[in-house]
């Protein structure tokens, strides 16, 4: 299989740790090519953009989000990922094991990818409050896609980054996270990082970088 990335993205996945095996089997992908790039990206926003690296989706068809190269201002802020087909996917890797007993879940797909490289059952969601949808009543519940996975006895270890201890936005999205995998009967917990800096932000590919994946499962 022909490897079909440029070298800033390759430089990219490696800063997560991410080998070459994982992100062949994972089929990730560069689009340069500014006629590419406007069909995906409105065309004001793909003329501020040199690239996207894309991350299929491979358990929701035609699913594909992408990492903005450079990131770009818009009137909602900062955008730095893209996904072309509106909704709440969660990123279920390659090697991912549907029936193991624990599951790990954190957020962004470089992480989810480090996880199972490293030999933990992970996925991600592609944004901390990116698991929920709305019923007709506009109560918000566990996403359908997120059922896609039968949680009931699973064992459920959710890793946010470790901003969760002075962000309170990401320690809410975790919190609900936990409280709507529970009403599916799974047995949640939250590991976060021991770190002596806590205004130092890392996730959990930064983690696996100088520590076991053992670590994180009390072994």
């Amino acid at each position: 299989m022909q490897l079909n990335l440029n070298n800033e993205h390759i430089e990219d996945l490696k800063k997560s740790g991410v080998q070459l095996e994982t992100i062949m089997n994972a089929k990730i992908y560069s689009i340069v090519e500014k006629k590419e790039l406007e069909k995906i990206l409105p065309k004001v926003q793909a003329q501020k953009v040199n690239s996207l690296l894309a991350f299929p989706y491979p358990h929701f068809k035609d699913v594909t989000r992408y990492k903005l190269f450079p990131a770009i201002k818009t009137n909602n802020g900062t955008k730095k990922y893209h996904q072309n087909v509106k909704g709440v996917f969660p990123y279920i890797p390659s090697g991912f094991n549907f029936n193991d007993e624990t599951i790990f879940i954190t957020e962004g797909e470089k992480k989810a990818l480090r996880g199972i490289q490293e030999g933990l059952n992970c996925m991600a969601v592609g944004g901390v409050w990116m698991y929920s949808e709305k019923d007709e009543y506009d109560i918000k519940h566990l996403a359908e896609t997120m059922k896609v996975i039968q949680w009931s006895g699973k064992k459920v270890i959710i890793i946010p980054d470790s901003d969760f201890f002075v962000n309170e936005d990401i320690r809410r999205a975790t919190y609900r996270l936990g409280r709507f995998l529970e009403k599916e009967n799974a047995k949640v917990s939250i590991t976060t990082f021991n770190i002596k800096d806590e205004t130092e932000r890392i996730g959990l590919d930064d983690y696996l970088i100088n520590h076991s994946a053992s670590s994180l499962i009390g072994e």
